[in-house]
């Protein structure tokens, strides 16, 4: 018995959180399932977010759920974003030149300091300020939710971050292919702009293919370099935030600037850098990071209510409106100013 007790708190502590991970679990997979009968710019994300704020404010979740739902949202969360190292591979800046390295640069910083600006002006709180920056200029919901736990984000400012970004890139995926039509954009110009432009990776295949095949590899090569970038971001992100909290200067700053999470997210993506993770074993670290994700997604959703959301007002919206205008419009001037580069790289596609 005595060599047992240690055990026992351990035990305790799973059963207490069964009953919030087999709800999160059975919503994730339903939705896993229905997803390829949807359209393609519906994102698994925007699905387990939307499916735990309907069943949390229609029938609401059992008190039972509570500490699943608690650690699904905070330690699952952080878990899923390690092992999503498993998808970059940083040498995937080089697939598309370095003048797409240049151009996404130049729109990534002027997207994070228009949101900036316009969240100064509309009084929006500086961490909501900060995910919808990086959800903008980004990689949309992946660096949401990869930056949240940095920032001590609460479930409120994920799921609006979340919630306008996917908004305005499921909008983009209907106006961007109308808008290149009506400016006889050729194919890899439309998908250079779609891959800078538009924030998550999923609607930037939907509008790429909307366009045509062409279209959709450039589009897929630019957004690829550019969620690569989410890795430097989070460790600048980091080091600032561990520079005003800590009192011992940039030493100390250094020394908490990187979470646990942000280092096995890095170590991993490293690993697959360099071509030492066996195919079966990044599968099961990409499956993982899927599942993980999406049931931290659900976990939030039900523990909001819709009266949350509305609590946080209009004006972040407007931020995250005129923060996409704002990026789409910049990018295609810009790839139109320098349209004889991208044909150069990309002419071929």
């Amino acid at each position: 018995m005595r060599a047992d007790a240690p055990s026992l708190p351990v035990t305790r502590r799973l059963l207490t959180l069964l009953p919030g991970l087999a709800l999160c679990g059975a919503l994730t997979g339903a939705i896993v399932g229905v997803r390829p009968l949807l359209p393609a710019y519906l994102s698994e994300a925007l699905l387990a977010l939307a499916g735990g704020l309907l069943i949390g404010n229609l029938g609401g979740a059992p008190a039972a759920t509570t500490p699943g739902l608690r650690w699904l949202s905070r330690t699952g969360l952080r878990l899923g974003i390690a092992l999503m190292g498993a998808r970059l591979a940083f040498g995937e800046i080089l697939q598309g030149g370095g003048a797409a390295l240049v151009l996404l640069l130049g729109t990534m910083t002027l997207a994070a300091l228009g949101v900036t600006v316009l969240a100064r002006w509309l009084a929006v709180p500086r961490r909501l300020t900060t995910l919808l920056a990086v959800g903008t200029a980004v990689c949309g919901n992946s660096a949401i939710i990869a930056t949240a736990p940095l920032l001590e984000a609460d479930e409120r400012e994920v799921a609006f971050a979340v919630w306008t970004i996917t908004l305005f890139g499921t909008l983009a995926v209907f106006a961007f292919p109308f808008i290149g039509h009506a400016l006889h954009l050729a194919p890899w110009h439309y998908g250079v702009w779609a891959g800078a432009a538009i924030q998550d990776t999923a609607q930037v295949l939907a509008a790429g293919l909307a366009y045509g095949e062409s279209a959709a590899a450039v589009a897929t090569v630019v957004k690829l370099t550019r969620n690569t970038l989410l890795a430097p971001i989070l460790i600048g992100i980091s080091l600032s935030l561990a520079r005003h909290r800590a009192t011992g200067g940039w030493r100390t700053a250094l020394g908490h600037s990187l979470p646990l999470f942000v280092v096995g997210f890095l170590g991993i993506a490293l690993l697959n850098t360099l071509g030492v993770l066996p195919t079966s074993v990044r599968a099961g670290l990409l499956a993982g990071s899927r599942g993980l994700l999406l049931a931290a997604l659900a976990a939030i959703g039900l523990s909001l209510r819709v009266a949350d959301l509305r609590m946080t007002g209009w004006r972040p919206f407007l931020v995250g409106l005129g923060a996409s205008v704002g990026l789409a419009a910049v990018t295609l001037l810009a790839t139109s100013a320098t349209r004889g580069v991208w044909q150069g790289v990309f002419g071929d596609f």
